[in-house]
């Protein structure tokens, strides 16, 4: 998600890594390659961390927003703007 395009995932939400593991995102580091969907090419391609933007490692509360989808997959993430 582009910076200021969009909100926050919780720690504990998974992403899958180009070896074919998935991972909390709360175990993501620098230089990981995690799945991810490009908009103008409509395609599914592995993209590289390079920064985290926001990371707080302490408990916090967060409100997040679930979407699930028809197949029953689910999204969390803050609301953004």
């Amino acid at each position: 998600m582009a910076a200021g395009a969009g909100g926050c995932f919780p720690g504990d939400a998974t992403v899958m890594l180009d070896n074919g593991q998935s991972m909390t995102m709360a175990n993501l580091t620098v230089g990981d390659r995690v799945l991810t969907y490009d908009e103008p090419s409509k395609q599914l391609q592995y993209s590289t961390i390079v920064t985290f933007l926001h990371r707080s490692p302490f408990s916090q509360k967060t409100h997040y927003v679930t979407m699930e989808t028809d197949l029953g997959h689910r999204l969390r993430l803050t609301p953004g703007g």
